[in-house]
């Protein structure tokens, strides 16, 4: 009976070692689980923004190429009105002369 005894026994504590080495593979599962978890949803946090910036400097760019026509289209002006005033300083001037 004494051998039985340490028999079972020693098979007690050879199932509470590999509990113990199971429950540590489990929690290294867990870790590994979470933390892909975690990197995915950093990952998606990351493509959430990118996107969302790419939207907004698309959006910034449209309205840097309206200006840029705003002020083209007054440089026209400007340089047509510059040309009304040297026609308009020229007939003065030929009106002075005479």
């Amino acid at each position: 009976r004494a051998k039985a005894k340490s028999i079972k026994t020693s098979k007690k504590q050879q199932n509470l070692f590999a509990q113990a080495e199971e429950g540590s593979g489990r929690d290294r599962l867990l870790q590994v689980s979470l933390s892909e978890q975690i990197e995915a949803k950093i990952d998606s946090k990351i493509g959430r923004l990118e996107n969302k910036m790419d939207k907004q400097n698309a959006h910034l760019e449209n309205k840097m190429d309206k200006l840029e026509n705003k002020m083209d289209k007054l440089e026209n002006k400007i340089d047509k009105l510059e040309n009304k005033m040297d026609l308009i300083l020229s007939l003065l001037d030929a009106t002075q002369q005479k």
